[in-house]
């Protein structure tokens, strides 16, 4: 029963990734794939939200911290917990990964996912993390770090307009960018 499981598991994180990015590169490390075998377990549990994936995200960080989409997972994770700080750390450094030539984005290389789909989502999710970041700030009363944040907020969701965003990413993008020029009037 555990590998009809495991294979259950394997079936729906291949389902999810169509949305997101996979760049197969041939010859991965093997510390790479061992990342991404834990990886794929991490995300299905973010998926079906359970907070047990954390556990296998941190360890795919463990065992392989640049991997890209490591990083930008375990900022899911710390979106979901609402600490924008971790989430704004570990999203700024799967972007700064994602165009490194030995990324992975799939347990499998049968399945061809573009890598700008993952990089726009990930900006979408920096520009919602930085808006909390702003807002926060704006509750403390530190108005010049709440406009720096909302300013960066709004470089990264035009940024992922201009990557091949899903179709759900384009529209939370654009809804963000919409809430951002309320916010500049006020």
């Amino acid at each position: 029963m555990p590998d009809e499981r495991v294979r259950m598991r394997k079936f729906f994180f291949v389902i999810v990734l169509m949305a997101y990015p996979v760049l197969g590169i041939a010859g991965p490390s093997p510390a790479r794939l061992a990342a991404m075998d834990s990886l794929w377990v991490a995300y299905t549990f973010l998926y079906q939200g359970d907070p047990q994936g954390l556990a296998h995200v941190e360890e795919s960080l463990r065992i392989d911290p640049d991997l890209a989409l490591a990083n930008i997972i375990r900022a899911e994770f710390a979106m979901k917990q609402q600490d924008w700080t971790t989430a704004r750390q570990y999203l700024r450094r799967g972007m700064e990964l994602i165009g490194e030539p030995d990324q992975i984005f799939s347990p499998t290389d049968t399945i061809p996912v573009n890598v700008n789909v993952v990089e726009a989502n990930a900006r979408v999710s920096l520009g919602y993390t930085l808006m909390a970041l702003a807002m926060q700030a704006n509750e403390k009363g530190d108005l010049e770090t709440a406009m720096r944040h909302l300013n960066v907020a709004r470089l990264h969701l035009l940024a992922s307009l201009e990557l091949e965003p899903t179709s759900a990413v384009k529209n939370t993008a654009e809804n963000l960018l919409s809430l951002l020029s309320e916010a500049y009037k006020r």
